[in-house]
């Protein structure tokens, strides 16, 4: 209800402001699409996205929300069995050429996403992105994925990638990875209730077994996934998750300045995978404390566009809005936050 003792300049005028529960999407997209005037406010679910333009003949505009973030897949690099070649840029480069972008985009989020390229947002426009990183330097093939393994040191054996020429030259496997490794059943988890995401990580692993990876995919609720991809070393007996994928990514704020410590520098709080490289972390210092803030943030961005810490995949909008027409003063705020006080009814 409105402060009728706020003093501030901008009053609200609508007479309350209230959320509505609905125990399924199916229910709110019914309300929406019944045009009763019963939601000024609403979503269009990800399975209805086909629907919008019978939301609009209700009396709604549609309209997509995209937040400020970036949207990845962390590995984890003191995983045990798999950490070693984690570690390894060849490998999390073929595997960032299995993620098809804009096809996702266009299939699995009927247009209402934008790529991630590195950890600095493409969207909404800012000042901090720079023209490299606008750019997909590890576009979808299959046929690149598998001659970067090809030239390491990996080979199919029975269908599945090998490695048959351990060691740590540039056509080796690389350090810690032991001859007869194989890519038999990587595990990735990923979050339930979002009918894209789990489309996108289906097409991830079928991508990845067209060249010997088997990607072993199991869902779970999002409390679930997010905390079981937990910071541990190799030692530790839980230390068994190997990729992790809750959907959301990282909303920045109030950390607005995208500048990566808490994700990549180690210990890092947003860092449970462990990453650590010494010149990644020079450059994540510089954006701290240099006095050229556009400069120190394209070297770090374009860095991390090369290197790789985590997998990058589309940022879907945070919700497709249906927006009622008889309502003015609507701002999608790029970091998630309503003011229905500056809302009016026409």
């Amino acid at each position: 209800m409105p402060n009728s003792s706020y003093s501030g300049p901008v009053k609200p005028t609508i007479k309350e402001f209230v959320e509505l529960p609905f125990t399924s999407d199916s229910g709110e997209f019914n309300v929406l699409a019944a045009g009763n005037g019963q939601i000024s406010y609403g979503y269009l679910p990800s399975s209805d996205i086909q629907q919008k333009t019978r939301i609009e003949s209700t009396g709604y505009s549609v309209s997509p929300w995209t937040v400020f973030g970036f949207n990845y897949i962390p590995m984890n690099y003191s995983n045990p069995t798999y950490g070693a070649v984690y570690h390894q840029l060849y490998f999390r480069q073929a595997l960032q050429h299995l993620i098809d972008q804009p096809a996702w985009i266009h299939t699995f989020l009927s247009g209402y996403g934008v790529p991630t390229y590195s950890s600095v947002p493409l969207a909404p426009a800012n000042p901090f992105v720079d023209s490299y990183t606008k750019t997909n330097h590890h576009p979808s093939s299959t046929a690149t994925a598998k001659s970067l393994l090809d030239s390491h040191g990996w080979t199919l054996v029975n269908g599945v990638m090998t490695c048959t020429s351990p060691g740590t030259s540039p056509s080796e496997c690389g350090s810690g990875i032991k001859k007869g490794t194989d890519l038999p059943g990587l595990a990735l988890q990923y979050a339930t209730g979002v009918t894209s995401l789990g489309q996108e990580m289906e097409a991830f692993a079928s991508a990845a077994k067209t060249i010997g990876i088997d990607i072993n995919l199991t869902s779970a609720p999002f409390d679930t996934v997010i905390s079981g991809a937990a910071s541990c070393s190799p030692t530790q007996p839980g230390c068994k998750w190997q990729m992790a994928n809750w959907g959301g990514g990282w909303t920045y704020g109030p950390d607005f300045l995208p500048t990566g410590g808490e994700f990549y520098l180690p210990g890092g709080g947003a860092n449970p995978e462990g990453y650590a490289d010494s010149e990644a972390t020079t450059l994540i210092d510089r954006t701290h404390t240099s006095t050229d803030a556009t400069a120190s943030l394209a070297a770090y961005q374009n860095f991390m566009a090369n290197n790789l810490p985590v997998l990058y995949q589309p940022l879907a909008a945070s919700q497709v809005s249906a927006i009622s027409t008889s309502l003015s003063g609507v701002e999608q705020n790029p970091l998630g936050i309503l003011f229905p006080e500056e809302w009016r009814i026409n």
